[in-house]
């Protein structure tokens, strides 16, 4: 089947892509990372999509490039086409879909025909996306005026959120929600898509850091956890890395020998460690100084059955075997369990390599802050992941 490209308005194509309907697409979780120069998405499992007529517009070379960690576009010398990626069959609508990026404007003047630098999901039906001008984020194709914003001041990381069966949406700027309502932007096709997807008079050039795409039931087993959404390096033994609006789960940060996990309000009441088949053996549980005892591959420590009512922040150290932290292509993971009570704005997770690294508490809070806000000190890279 065609599926329309209806995006960023300007003129409306039939593109001759296949998509997978709602009844055969498979949830997935995809991250795209632009850590290796030259590496185009379209080496990484992406589709370039060019034109019009599709096919026959300007080489994806021409428009993009991978240097320093970052996906570059430039439409600008290109009026009146269009220059996209697109993983198509990726959404399954009966879950709940997150899909991530960091980038910043250079430049996406807002014209008649819409905004050349957008990001979206559709999921066979509708389309949830957002439109990026020098000043302002859009909704559906650029019809709506979602909220203003500045996205050429400094990298930024926007997030569309998609409830399970759902019509509706919300969109945070940099871990604070600034809009949620309706899609009703009716499209066919099942995709995630990037960059400038309107045909009209429009251009724009950015920065792109990721884009991640969560719609497995990420965090629902230790197979398939929930990834950061940023990792700040301090220091040859310390890294911070913040889960934004976090949700009971398995989370997977960076490696090291031990992780210092923390919640910005609420308390822990559970923490698990992998199965054994993970090859990871018994790590130390420490809660405000005590050791609380090994826990062994698989185990489930409850909080509160130990009379710790208020464990805001706790440490598990011993882990073995060490993985290199800055590998971008470590095998194997150390997914924890973690389970909260109250609605924490933040998770994170410093990594404990040597423990004259780790920050005082006095320092530590700003270095909690500055996983929010130092947005422009470089990701502690990983891997890529493309799984279903």
């Amino acid at each position: 089947m065609a599926a329309r490209v209806l995006s960023g308005r300007g003129a409306i194509y039939t593109a001759t892509i296949l998509y997978a309907a709602v009844a055969t697409a498979h949830a997935s979780n995809i991250s795209f990372e632009f850590n290796d120069s030259g590496v185009l998405p379209s080496s990484q499992g992406a589709s370039y999509i060019s034109g019009p007529p599709e096919g026959f517009g300007p080489a994806e070379s021409s428009v993009y490039s991978v240097g320093a960690g970052l996906l570059h576009q430039n439409t600008l010398p290109f009026p009146g086409t269009y220059e996209y990626y697109e993983t198509t069959g990726v959404i399954d609508h009966s879950q709940n879909t997150t899909l991530t990026t960091r980038l910043k404007v250079i430049s996406s003047p807002k014209t008649a025909d819409g905004v050349g630098v957008g990001i979206g999901v559709t999921d066979g039906t509708r389309q949830f996306d957002i439109w990026l001008s020098d000043n302002a984020v859009y909704g559906q194709g650029v019809t709506q005026l979602l909220f203003s914003q500045n996205t050429t001041d400094d990298f930024h990381t926007y997030q569309i959120r998609i409830p399970a069966n759902g019509n509706t949406y919300s969109v945070s700027v940099d871990g604070v929600e600034r809009f949620s309502g309706n899609s009703g932007y009716l499209v066919p096709g099942n995709r995630i898509f990037w960059g400038d997807a309107s045909s009209g008079n429009t251009q724009g050039e950015a920065d792109w850091d990721y884009v991640r795409l969560a719609n497995a039931g990420s965090g629902t087993t230790p197979g398939n956890p929930t990834l950061p959404n940023q990792c700040v390096h301090i220091s040859l033994f310390t890294t911070v890395c913040g889960f934004h609006n976090p949700i009971p789960g398995w989370t997977d940060p960076p490696f090291t020998s031990g992780f210092e996990y923390e919640l910005s309000s609420g308390n822990f009441t559970q923490v698990g460690t992998p199965p054994a088949s993970f090859g990871f053996g018994p790590v130390e549980l420490i809660v405000g100084g005590v050791d609380q005892g090994p826990l062994n591959p698989g185990d489930i420590f409850d909080f509160i059955a130990h009379g710790l009512n208020d464990v805001s922040k706790f440490s598990l150290t011993g882990i073995n075997p060490l993985i290199d932290v800055g590998s971008p292509n470590f095998p194997t993971a150390f997914p924890t369990f973690l389970d909260f009570a109250g609605s924490p704005d933040l998770l994170t997770m410093t990594t404990i390599g040597d423990t004259t690294a780790v920050p005082e508490p006095s320092s530590l809070a700003v270095l909690l802050a500055s996983v929010l806000t130092a947005l422009s000190i470089p990701f502690v890279r990983r891997r890529n992941r493309l799984t279903a």
